[in-house]
């Protein structure tokens, strides 16, 4: 199975992967967890996929990034499914334009590639793939089935877990953020469309472990009832930042707030900066803006660009740190019981990279250390 989109890639192949080994299908994963690349070159890849085979295992879950689309290197890679999550905005420093960004992305559900594309309909570019498909491609051996959250029913969320209702069957997953009922609902279409029974499969996604870096909630040693909530998610573009916040939100006590600190890469695309900082004006609290891997940019240019795009009638208070673990000690010494802290950006990543060096930093080791120093 291949997984594609701009958001959700990693948290659908780790809950698909779950529903195969529950299946009996000893299952392969390659992905942004696995390696330098989200989907590595052409030859690493059938590597890989050859070392999967020689280990008995008898399904592989791949995340298929737009780069990967864009510069062939899954090409002549034969999939039984491909799955389209959502498309926002990212990458245009390679591709040039959204346009082309979907293009890419949509490279993916034709026959060249598979029969059958499993497509999330709540979203507009998910909509324009099912569209196009239908009609271009009506007679050719390519089949397509969406997915919508209208299929659920009486949706439960909290930071650790989420449960639903689907085809009239209690679904329940130890992941937390409203925005993984749709990766939890692709996961599910998927695996049934492949043949794997519904029951087997909810069977599947409730043994699922948390996936590094995606709603990760940070358990200090001893953790407490007045310990504040705090969430590590690889949230870097926009949209994801936005779903993000929302899902955030949604835990946060009745008189608590919500704070966010992230970023921006350096040596990126520059164009999402200023419409991040928007995103977190709108949907928090309070706003530490800090480094995130600047590279070869300055990190005081870099914060300036996202700050320069907060809203003049943002109701949040905005802040400015260069250095990132200060900024998480600052947000999370301000916060109190019934507060919520986003670490945003990094999710699962363990060093920083600066123009000339590179450091140890993981964002969840350094919020672990915070909270227990701080009690």
């Amino acid at each position: 199975v291949g997984i594609t989109g701009t958001n959700g890639k990693t948290t659908t192949a780790a809950l698909l992967a779950a529903i195969f080994e529950a299946a009996g299908r000893a299952c392969g994963v390659v992905g942004t967890l696995h390696g330098a690349r989200t989907t590595p070159e052409a030859p690493d890849l059938q590597s890989v996929l050859r070392g999967f085979v020689d280990d008995a295992k008898s399904a592989a879950v791949l995340e298929v990034s737009s780069h990967a689309l864009a510069m062939h290197r899954v090409d002549g890679t034969e999939f039984d499914a491909v799955v389209f999550t959502n498309l926002g905005h990212d990458h245009l420093d390679l591709h040039g334009s959204q346009e082309e960004y979907f293009r890419a992305k949509a490279r993916l559900f034709t026959p060249e590639f598979a029969g059958l594309g499993i497509v999330n309909a709540d979203d507009t570019y998910g909509q324009l793939i099912a569209d196009t498909v239908h009609s271009d491609l009506a007679e050719r051996a390519f089949r397509i089935v969406t997915y919508r959250r209208a299929e659920v029913s009486e949706i439960e969320v909290t930071a650790a877990a989420h449960r639903y209702v689907w085809r009239g069957r209690q679904v329940e997953v130890p992941i937390g953020g409203d925005f993984n009922v749709a990766n939890s609902l692709a996961a599910l279409t998927t695996a049934v469309e492949l043949g794997i029974d519904p029951d087997l499969a909810i069977a599947g996604v409730a043994t699922v472990a948390p996936v590094p870096g995606r709603f990760e909630v940070i358990e200090p040693a001893g953790r407490s009832d007045d310990d504040v909530t705090v969430i590590v998610d690889y949230a870097h573009t926009p949209d994801g930042l936005e779903r993000l916040l929302e899902a955030a939100r949604a835990v946060v006590g009745a008189t608590g707030s919500l704070i966010v600190v992230f970023g921006c890469g350096g040596n990126r695309d520059r164009a999402k900066r200023p419409e991040m900082g928007s995103v977190a004006g709108r949907g928090a609290d309070r706003v530490i803006v800090t480094s995130d891997n600047p590279r070869q940019e300055s990190p005081e240019a870099i914060i300036a660009e996202i700050v320069g795009g907060v809203d003049a009638d943002a109701s949040a208070e905005i802040v400015s740190i260069v250095d990132r673990r200060t900024a998480i000690a600052e947000a999370i010494d301000s916060a109190t019981a019934g507060d919520v802290v986003v670490i945003a950006g990094k999710g699962h990543e363990t060093t920083q990279e600066f123009a000339d060096h590179v450091v140890d930093f993981d964002d969840r080791v350094v919020a672990r250390e915070l909270m227990e120093a701080l009690r």
